[in-house]
């Protein structure tokens, strides 16, 4: 397998394209002089921004967002709680998936989550279901972009997914084009077959994945 290296310099105009934690400008030092800089969130951040609004058939729903409380709130509303439980159920599961800010609005760390992974995390706290127990039961029918792009919850490491993207690179020496297509029976996402019959596939992170050849036959991961 062939790794080409691309090493990129584009212009943009006077922005703070990304932040680091005190808020400055991202900068490398890059051909002897100091560059903005591009971390790798902040462009999977404008591909997934980027299909979610030219491509709205392809499910890519994911929200990465310090805010938990809106769409928690929501849910547990829609779940049939009243404000004040819903406020309390809403502040279990953030401490679940993360830890409450200093201010009271925020999570400390950001979670990527589906709208519909809210909303069946909140019918099972409502329900009684243990919030972790119930992030590790949802499923993901609207988020290709976690699915690609996977996720890490420092809270709870079971709650994180590998990225297909990175699994694709590490293992397979000739992938073919993926097309995903929601299925209501799939957990998740599945890669249509086409071609030719003998060609391998496996599932990781509610995707499916078509191969002509994994790197390590004797390690094949179906």
């Amino acid at each position: 397998m062939n790794l080409i290296e691309l090493h990129i310099l584009q212009s943009y105009p006077v922005s703070c394209l990304n932040r680091d934690d005190v808020g400055a400008p991202k900068s490398a030092v890059f051909g002897g002089v100091t560059r903005a800089r591009l971390s790798s969130q902040c462009l999977k951040r404008a591909v997934r921004t980027f299909a979610r609004d030219e491509y709205p058939e392809a499910l890519f729903n994911g929200v990465r967002s310090r805010r938990l409380v809106e769409p928690f709130l929501a849910a547990f509303e829609k779940a049939g709680l009243s404000p004040e439980e819903a406020q309390a159920k809403t502040d279990l599961v953030r401490e679940a998936l993360s830890k409450i800010d200093k201010n009271k609005e925020l999570v400390t760390t950001a979670v990527f989550l589906s709208p519909c992974e809210i909303e069946q995390i909140a019918a099972e706290v409502t329900n009684g279901t243990d919030p972790k127990k119930a992030a590790k039961k949802a499923s993901r029918l609207d988020a290709a972009d976690i699915a690609l792009f996977g996720r890490m919850i420092a809270n709870d490491a079971s709650l994180t997914r590998d990225k297909v993207l990175e699994y694709v690179k590490r293992n397979a020496v000739g992938m073919s084009l993926l097309i995903i297509t929601s299925e209501p029976n799939c957990q998740g996402f599945k890669i249509e077959r086409w071609g030719e019959p003998d060609r391998q596939d496996t599932t990781l992170s509610g995707l499916w994945l078509v191969a002509e050849k994994w790197a390590d036959p004797d390690n094949q991961p179906f």
